[in-house]
C-alpha cells in the first residue's frame, strides 16, 4: 500500500455542527467503494461549542495528517479555519462556511469574535485557494441549521481534487440513506457556488446558487 495519499481532507468546526459526522460519512462512503480510508481526530471534543477537527486520509497507509499536507480543508466555521493553519499548504483548497460561532472559551472569558477578514487573511496566507459561502444562512430558512456538516460535504463533492478520484456518482447519497433532511442539505451544498476570497480584495462574497 502506498504511503502517498490519494486525497487528504481535514474537517474542522465546533461541537454541534456535525464535524465528526461529516468526516465519518465521507470515510464510510469511500470505504464502501473499495478505497482504503484512515480517519482520525486531531483535537477537540464533540461537546457543543468546543473546537473539533477530524482528518480523513484516502488510499494510504499513513495514520496521521502531516503539517501542510491537506488537499482539502472543510471548515464549518471561520475561526476554526484559521486554527487549522498548520495543516495548510500551497496545494490546499479551503472551503469555509462564513457563519461565525463564538467558541465556548471566548464566551466564558468575555472575549469577542475576531474580525472575520483577518481570520480569512490568515488562511489565505497559507493555503493555495480559499472559497467561502454562508451555507448556514441558506440552511436556516429550510429548518436545516443542524445539517451544515452534511451541506459542506456536498460542497466538497464538487471540488476538483475530490472529483479527480473518479468515484461513482451518487456515492454520498447512498451513504446518507433515506434521511430526507440530510439529502436536502447535501444537495444544497453541492449546488452552491463558493466565492474565491483574497486578502487583497478583503471580500466575503455571499451565496450564489448554480442554475
Amino acid at each position: 500500500m502506498s504511503r502517498v495519499a490519494e486525497l487528504q481532507v481535514l474537517f474542522c468546526g465546533v461541537g454541534g455542527q456535525g464535524v465528526l459526522r461529516a468526516a465519518e460519512l465521507f470515510g464510510r462512503a469511500l470505504f464502501a467503494v473499495g478505497k482504503r480510508v484512515n480517519i482520525g481526530q486531531l483535537h477537540g471534543m464533540s461537546q457543543r461549542g468546543g473546537s473539533v477537527s477530524s482528518f480523513v486520509l484516502v488510499g494510504t497507509a499513513e495514520a496521521a495528517l502531516l503539517d501542510g499536507a491537506a488537499d482539502l480543508v472543510v471548515a464549518l466555521e471561520p475561526l476554526e479555519a484559521a486554527r487549522a493553519a498548520d495543516s495548510l499548504g500551497r496545494r490546499t483548497t479551503v472551503l469555509v462556511n462564513t457563519h461565525p460561532v463564538v467558541p465556548y472559551e471566548r464566551t466564558r472569558l468575555g472575549q469577542g469574535y475576531p474580525v472575520q477578514d483577518e481570520l480569512l487573511g490568515r488562511v489565505a496566507a497559507r493555503a493555495g485557494r480559499v472559497l467561502v459561502a454562508d451555507l448556514s444562512g441558506a440552511l436556516a430558512p429550510l429548518g436545516l441549521s443542524r445539517a451544515v456538516g452534511v451541506a459542506m460535504l456536498g460542497a466538497l463533492s464538487q471540488q476538483p481534487a475530490f472529483m479527480a478520484l473518479g468515484l461513482p456518482k451518487g456515492l454520498f447519497e447512498h451513504a446518507l440513506g433515506a434521511n430526507a433532511e440530510a439529502r436536502r442539505a447535501f444537495a444544497l451544498g453541492a449546488a452552491t457556488t463558493f466565492s474565491s476570497w483574497t486578502s487583497a480584495q478583503g471580500t466575503r462574497d455571499g451565496l450564489q446558487a448554480r442554475h
